[in-house]
């Protein structure tokens, strides 16, 4: 399941989701709820109760994709839904108590990843060991689940991106901040980026677990003037496409899995609104939350 894009936008950032799922799983509003005293919007799986992506009042925002670098076997039966687990994650004051501690045994694997001002983390669960990741929160950034996409096909469908960021965005890839691809599995021959830095999945020969910290960079912004490139964003994720269907940023398997939803996350300005766009009833729904007060202020706001 899922695509999702990160870029660095003003003071803030720009995270945007395609969910691909069952299509009996999809719901059609955002829910609210406290967990650990911070407030939560997020849209809320019908079947397990969970979640995919999830924003809070603190400005900490995650978000998970099923698998971590390669398809897995699925072993049913699992101690907990990996939904639950993206909600837990605001149950811990801190991120890397989480990230190091949480009990992931007899978890299915997944890749979740954490967002905040100047901060991106990457936390990949292969269902032994755990491979943590610090990216630069000044650049651009693309996944895909290894579970639907196997490596061709999502060297593919990051393709579309980086030609997207070179006609909107040519300034996060041409010298002002490096391209730095969360997810990618770029053989020798494929085309990148310049300056693209690749981190592909691991090899098949077993490795112990590995934590590597990036240094803080300076973080470029966007200017101004690109007040519109959520929406342009949006648009990508709605059209993106690699001229397969079963592919293509909103795919459709024959009715057994499709893209369901697209959920979009901006945080700038202290504060973070969510747009959720129901795809298969064509419901949509919008929520605002305030960040750092004392009170929270939630707008709701169907279009």
């Amino acid at each position: 399941m899922c695509t999702v894009t990160y870029l660095p936008y003003h003071d803030g950032f720009i995270l945007t989701h395609n969910r691909d799922e069952a299509p009996t799983r999809s719901p059609n509003l955002i829910s609210r709820e406290n967990r650990g005293g911070d407030r939560l919007i997020f849209p809320k799986d019908t079947k397990a109760g969970g979640g995919w992506v999830a924003a809070s009042r603190s400005g900490r925002v995650a978000c998970l994709l099923n698998g971590a670098f390669v398809k897995h076997q699925h072993q049913p039966p699992y101690r907990r839904s990996r939904g639950l687990v993206l909600l837990d994650f605001f149950d811990w004051p801190d991120p890397d108590d989480f990230f190091t501690r949480y009990e992931l045994d007899d978890i299915e694997p997944f890749t979740f990843l954490f967002f905040a001002t100047g901060r991106v983390t990457e936390l990949r669960w292969d269902g032994a060991h755990r491979h943590r990741l610090d990216l630069s929160a000044a650049a651009p950034h693309f996944w895909c689940s290894a579970t639907l996409y196997p490596p061709p096909m999502q060297a593919l469908r990051e393709q579309v991106f980086q030609k997207w960021l070179t006609l909107h965005v040519p300034s996060l890839v041409n010298g002002h901040s490096s391209l730095v691809i969360g997810h990618s599995s770029f053989s020798p021959s494929t085309p990148k980026a310049s300056g693209a830095t690749i981190h592909r999945p691991p090899s098949t020969v077993p490795r112990q677990p590995s934590t590597v910290h990036r240094p803080p960079s300076t973080v470029h912004r966007l200017p101004s003037t690109v007040s519109r490139l959520p929406s342009t964003v949006y648009k990508l994720h709605q059209s993106g496409s690699v001229g397969d269907p079963e592919n293509d940023y909103v795919m459709n398997r024959g009715g057994r899995v499709c893209t369901v939803s697209i959920t979009q996350i901006v945080l700038r300005d202290s504060q973070v609104r969510m747009r959720y766009n129901d795809l298969l009833e064509g419901r949509r729904d919008t929520k605002r939350l305030s960040l750092y007060t004392h009170r929270s202020h939630i707008v709701d706001k169907d279009k």
